[in-house]
């Protein structure tokens, strides 16, 4: 099955992020923040896909601590002709043997998961100009960077 084609639209980042952070002020598990000097940021995106995206990564980070209470901050930030979404939590890490396999569909390392959340994101935020990478030290936390191009 593949995936329908994003129906790309100039959305504020700024305001799916706030959306997507207060889904989880409630959580359990832990916490997250929203941090940004910037009040609206214009970019070409299907708004329902990328609250897909950010809810699925800001939920990713925090089942990563297992049985401990992670911290997930989330944030925004100008660079030159993009935005970078930096979604950075303080769980276990990716384990160095499943660093090239995140991106990969059907790969999950949770029993729950389908494994499909970031294959879908990637593919989402590619087909929108940006990128998707990330960072990971284990037991110290991952970070997710999200680059969209700005439009005005």
């Amino acid at each position: 099955a593949r995936m329908p084609a994003p129906i790309l639209e100039r959305i504020d980042l700024v305001a799916l992020l706030k959306k997507a952070v207060n889904l989880y002020q409630d959580y359990e598990g832990g916490e997250v923040t929203y941090q940004s000097a910037i009040h609206t940021a214009w970019v070409m995106g299907d708004e329902q896909l990328f609250n897909r995206i950010f809810s699925n990564i800001i939920l990713n980070g925090l089942q990563s601590g297992g049985d401990v209470n992670v911290r997930v901050e989330v944030e925004l930030i100008s660079a030159g002709d993009y935005y970078q979404v930096i979604i950075r939590d303080n769980g276990k890490g990716i384990p160095p043997e499943m660093v090239n396999k995140v991106f990969i569909p059907y790969f999950s390392t949770k029993q729950s998961g389908s494994g499909l959340g970031l294959a879908i994101s990637k593919q989402g935020i590619e087909q929108s100009g940006g990128e998707i990478w990330f960072d990971t030290k284990p037991n110290e936390g991952t970070t997710f960077t999200i680059r969209l191009p700005r439009v005005s």
